[in-house]
Parts: structure tokens; sequence; C-alpha cells
């Protein structure tokens, strides 16, 4: 859905439409992008674009998070009935989708997703979710951000500022 200057946009999610705040691909080329994992940490999402957008809490909607097999990250799938929190950051630049999708795992696909904000409004917005075909990398046990925060983040970093480019 690029473009569509407008405050209000149509959506299909799940086979139904949907209103939205406004489109996730903004004219002015900005898009807006739902985190649900390692991202969520702005010293992370700082390290990976060279700043921390605007951000709220968000839920995506028929997903589920699950850790991943030998990973200190999850990755989201689609599951009827579940809800992933996390947080919606707004207005990231061309180049900042771009750094992300460098960073994201080879794995993961970019695609649409409908997100309800805070104030329970739906909205578009980019999501990198594991594709069907890549499940069997799930591990059995959840993915929590202050497990992650707690013991694996300070080396995560010092991962990302090695192998990173600065932006």
């Amino acid at each position: 859905m690029a473009g569509g200057g407008g405050e209000t946009a149509q959506c299909a999610t799940a086979g139904h439409g949907c209103r939205v705040r406004r489109p996730f691909w903004h004219t002015a080329g900005m898009a807006d992008l739902f985190v649900y994992g390692t991202l969520m940490t702005p010293a992370v999402m700082r390290a990976v674009i060279g700043r921390v957008p605007g951000s709220e809490p968000a839920e995506l909607p028929g997903y589920r998070r699950h850790r991943l097999r030998g990973k200190v990250y999850p990755a989201v799938v689609p599951e009827s009935g579940a809800t992933v929190a996390g947080r919606l950051y707004h207005d990231l630049t061309p180049a900042e989708i771009t750094r992300l999708d460098r960073y994201e795992d080879a794995f993961y696909r970019r695609q649409p997703v409908t997100v309800r904000d805070a104030h329970g409004r739906e909205q578009q917005a980019w999501c990198y979710v594991l594709p069907a075909q890549a499940r069997q990398r799930l591990a059995a046990r959840p993915w929590r951000q202050d497990a992650f925060e707690r013991t694996a983040l300070r080396r995560y970093l010092r991962g990302l500022r090695r192998r990173a480019p600065r932006p």
C-alpha cells in the first residue's frame, strides 16, 4: 500500500477489511515498523539504524512469538487467536528500512501486517515474519524480552557493534 496521503486507508487482513489510522508507507517515503524482539530494546535499534525513532506499544493479533532454536532472538508466525505485544516504530526512512532488512536474518520476510496501537486503533506496518517453510526453526520455549536484556543484551550489542557499519 505505497503512497496514499490520507489519514485513513483500507487494508485486508485474514480475509476481511478494516479501517486503519494511516498507511504504513507514507507519501513522504517514511514507514512504520512493528517489532517484537530484540529491536524493542532502544540500544539495539540505535546500534542498527543509528537512532531510536518515535514509538508506542502495540499488539499484533493473529500471531504468536516463539524463540528460535539456538538463538537469543524470536520470530513470529501466524496463529489464530494469539496476540503478540511489541512496539510500533514510526517514520522510518527507506535507508533505515534497508539497514533493518540487512540486520534481520535471511529467513525472515518483511511483510505488511495490521497492528493495534495503544489506543486500540488499527493500522498497517511492516513486520519481519518467519515464513511457513522455516517453522522447524522454532523452539518450544517462549522468548521474553526481560530475559534477553538480563542474560544476552551486552554480548549481543558487542556483536552488533563489531560487524555493523555505522549509519
